[in-house]
C-alpha cells in the first residue's frame, strides 16, 4: 500500500475522499494549522475516517505528500520535506522549492513512469488551456495568436497575466516556432464548479484532418476525448475527464473544452499523477467515487 499526507485540509475535500477510497493508498495523516478532526472540518465524512488532523508532519511515516497549501508548514519543515530521500511530492501549489515536472500526463506520462520524484500540477485553467492546444503544438501548427475565453472561474487566485505568459511559454518549448501571444479572457459565472473554454486560432488544414490529430494524440490517454458535439459541462461535472469539440470558421479553428476544476486540474490529476509515479494503472481510484 501506499502512504500518503496531505499538507492543508481546507477545501481539499475533494482529494482526501479520493485518497481515503483508493484500493492502493493508506492515508496516514492530514496536516494543518487549525482543525481537530477531518469529520470536524468535512462532515461528509463521518463513517468513512476518524482521521484526525495532526499539526506536525511525519515524513518517514509516508511515501508521498499533497502539498494543497503553501501556509501550513514552516520554512524549517518545508526544509525537511524537500530533502526526505525517497519521498514523492505532488505539489498542487506551485511554491515548493523543488525542481518539478509538470504534472500533465497527457503531455509528461512517460517521465512520472520512469523515476520521477517531484510533480506539480498545473492549475485547472492552465491544465484545460494546454490540452486544448496540446496535438496542435506537437504537430508544429500553432501560427499567429491563440484567443481563449473562459467561462466559470471562481478561484480568484488565478493570475490571468501569468497564465498567458506560462502557456505561451509552454506552447513554445513543444512548438520552437511559435512566437505568438495568448490572450485570455475571463468570464466569471454561478457556477459552483465546472470551468469551459473556447479557443480560436488561425488554422488552414481541413476540419477532418485535425481531428485525426487530436484523435491520434489522446487516443492512449484514458480522460482526454474528442467528442463530434458541444461539450457540456454536466458531461464532466465529478469526473477526471476533459471533452474536447473542434470547429472551424472560416479559416479559424475553435476548439470548445471542458472540465471539472474541482478533480481535473487538482484532486483528480494530483492522485492521476501519484498513481503513475508509484507504476499504478492510471485509472485506478479515479472511476467510480
Amino acid at each position: 500500500m501506499i502512504k500518503a499526507g496531505v499538507i492543508g485540509a481546507f477545501n481539499n475535500k475533494q482529494l482526501i475522499s479520493i485518497l481515503l477510497h483508493h484500493p492502493d493508498v493508506t492515508l496516514k495523516w492530514v496536516c494543518d494549522r487549525v482543525g481537530n478532526s477531518l469529520t470536524t472540518m468535512f462532515p461528509q465524512l463521518i463513517g468513512e475516517t476518524e482521521l484526525e488532523i495532526v499539526h506536525e508532519p511525519d515524513w518517514d511515516e509516508i511515501d508521498v505528500v499533497f502539498v494543497c497549501s503553501s501556509h501550513v508548514l514552516h520554512e524549517e519543515q518545508m526544509r525537511e520535506m524537500c530533502s526526505t530521500a525517497d519521498l514523492r511530492i505532488i505539489d498542487l501549489t506551485h511554491r515548493c522549492p523543488v525542481e518539478a515536472v509538470m504534472g500533465l500526463s497527457e503531455l509528461n506520462r512517460k517521465l512520472m513512469v520512469h523515476g520521477c520524484q517531484r510533480v506539480a500540477c498545473p492549475d485547472p485553467v492552465h491544465h484545460l488551456l494546454m490540452l486544448s492546444l496540446l496535438p496542435l503544438a506537437r504537430n508544429q501548427m500553432l501560427a499567429g495568436d491563440v484567443h481563449a475565453t473562459l467561462v466559470g472561474v471562481p478561484d480568484m487566485r488565478v493570475d490571468f497575466e501569468q497564465v498567458p505568459q506560462r502557456l505561451a511559454a509552454d506552447l513554445a518549448a513543444l512548438q520552437s516556432s511559435f512566437a505568438a501571444q495568448v490572450h485570455i479572457l475571463p468570464l466569471t459565472d454561478n457556477l459552483n464548479r465546472g470551468l469551459l473554454a473556447v479557443v480560436s486560432l488561425d488554422c488552414s488544414a481541413p476540419l477532418d484532418v485535425v481531428e485525426g490529430l487530436f484523435e491520434q494524440y489522446y487516443d492512449d490517454h484514458h480522460f482526454t476525448y474528442l467528442v463530434h458535439h458541444h461539450p457540456r459541462l454536466d458531461e464532466v461535472l465529478g469526473t477526471n475527464k476533459c471533452l474536447i469539440s473542434l470547429n472551424q470558421l472560416g479559416k479559424r479553428l475553435v476548439v470548445t473544452a471542458v472540465l471539472d476544476n474541482a478533480v481535473k486540474g487538482t484532486a483528480g490529476t494530483a492522485v492521476h499523477d501519484m498513481n503513475l509515479l508509484f507504476g499504478l494503472d492510471e485509472r485506478v481510484g479515479l472511476t467510480s467515487w
